[in-house]
């Protein structure tokens, strides 16, 4: 997981996708907002969330709502 403007950001590949929504869930009890990236996209820096592979999504908690 990284920081980006204080908003968690993770990273999964197309085989954990589902894995990493289900950890965003059940940390914060929201869905995340997902985005996919382009693999030529992916930095070294941004692994998948659960094991590190190349990313094919990116999930935020959209913090908008909270004060």
């Amino acid at each position: 997981m990284q920081f980006a403007n204080q908003h968690p950001v993770w990273y999964a590949c197309e085989e954990h996708i589902d894995l990493v929504i289900d950890e965003i869930v059940d940390r914060y009890s929201l869905p995340p907002v997902m985005e996919r990236i382009s693999p030529d996209t992916a930095t070294e820096k941004q692994g998948c969330s659960w094991c590190g592979g190349v990313p094919r999504y990116q999930l935020e908690i959209d913090c908008a709502d909270e004060s």
